[in-house]
């Protein structure tokens, strides 16, 4: 996933687009194999997008966009660095991507955000809820 605009620390630049579940349909999902892009924070569970048209090219990232956050890649291995984080400013709210703390993001830069510890395992479906 790439930025089309200029972004800056704590700016918004996506949300995580998908389908809202509750934990034990995250948990069916995992023991089906389909959990590769649930999400999990506070609480907020969500199914994110895998396609349906939209890729990583074509996601329009800006404050407007809409659920490009699934497409972001982890960095492991790729010797760049993480720029954004997630974020999830409370109860009943989505859960969005956002810049990290004194970074920046221009035009073109690619968006890596952390899988955490277990990132093959996250990547491959293989988290706890």
């Amino acid at each position: 996933m790439f930025a089309k605009n200029v972004f800056v620390s704590n700016d918004v630049v996506t949300r995580y687009d998908g389908r809202k579940i509750s934990k034990g349909e995250a948990i069916q999902l995992k023991g089906a194999g389909k959990a590769t892009h649930v999400i999990s924070k506070q609480g907020c569970f969500i199914d994110g997008l895998k396609s349906g048209g939209r890729s990583a090219q074509t996601v329009n990232l800006d404050h407007n966009g809409k659920g490009g956050a699934s497409f972001a890649n982890d960095p492991r291995g790729t010797g760049s660095q993480v720029n954004v984080e997630f974020y999830h400013p409370g109860e009943g709210q989505d859960i969005y991507i956002r810049v990290k703390p004194g970074m920046k993001i221009v035009p073109g830069a690619e968006i890596f955000v952390s899988y955490g510890n277990k990132a093959g395992a996250v990547a491959m479906g293989g988290k706890s809820f």
